[in-house]
């Protein structure tokens, strides 16, 4: 029986490392292993539980911040500042560190690479429709900035990793990254899961990269996607917290700046 084969769109095949994650990889042996491998030691029901206290700060800094915008009458980013909150929690979750300042959450230093990111993967090119044309893609210039962002986020996951190991070479191979949390994060699990002795028990550099491309990256598009595609299911979302909610707790802050939206 042949595997089925996903979307393999130019930019998603580039991103996914030649489908070397789980969102984009055939349905084959290589996907049923690393899905497997993912569900029992990156994505368990424990592993996720024990970020719980990560997402309760990086929500505390985003309130936090929504209000002393609002304390000083400034407008407020809500597309930036939930991008920025996400980008710390996910930051945090798989690196172990913050990406922006101590209780800070008012902009995302990768904002711009992440932008970027999303309007190449919703670029029209001709090699999706016509495989033999892609020299049109060569010719406009959009295959040359596919692989500028995918060398700057593969240098961003480089350089982590590379830190990462030294750490874990100091401790003799301990967990724990660093920074805001000396807890085991996603890229500890993934380098030990690298590290493994049994061929499918272990990943390779490109799948590691390749699943946090998807961590890091993807999560926060299809939200940002979700929100651009869905205006009036925000507006749902909206009038329900006012109705709920209402002027109670720290929750406060962002009513009020939803008003005024």
């Amino acid at each position: 029986m042949l595997p089925y084969h996903r979307c393999q769109l130019a930019a998603l095949r580039r991103f996914s490392y030649g489908g070397q994650d789980i969102a984009f990889s055939p349905f084959d042996d290589h996907w049923k292993r690393v899905r497997r491998l993912c569900n029992a030691e990156v994505f368990s029901f424990a592993k996720v539980q024990s970020f719980g206290a990560i997402r309760r700060d990086e929500v505390n800094a985003l309130v936090n911040s929504i209000t002393r915008a609002c304390s000083r009458k400034e407008a407020v980013n809500l597309s930036e500042i939930l991008l920025c909150a996400t980008n710390n929690i996910l930051f945090r979750e798989v690196f172990g560190k913050r990406i922006s300042a101590d209780g800070e959450c008012e902009s995302s230093p990768l904002k711009n690479l992440l932008r970027e990111m999303m309007c190449i993967v919703t670029e029209f090119r001709a090699e999706d429709l016509f495989p033999s044309m892609g020299w049109i893609d060569a010719l406009t210039g959009r295959r040359r900035k596919l692989c500028r962002t995918f060398d700057k986020m593969g240098s961003l996951f480089d350089e982590e990793i590379r830190k990462r190991i030294l750490i874990l070479k100091t401790r003799g191979g301990g967990g724990g990254g660093g920074g805001c949390s000396v807890q085991e994060d996603f890229l500890d699990v993934l380098l030990h899961l690298h590290a493994a002795e049994e061929d499918d028990q272990s990943l390779t550099m490109n799948e590691i990269k390749a699943i946090l491309m998807i961590l890091y990256s993807w999560w926060p598009i299809l939200d940002l996607a979700w929100n651009i595609v869905n205006p009036a299911a925000m507006k749902r979302v909206q009038a329900e917290l006012r109705r709920v909610v209402g002027d109670n707790g720290k929750v406060d802050g962002i009513i009020r700046c939803l008003k005024v939206a």
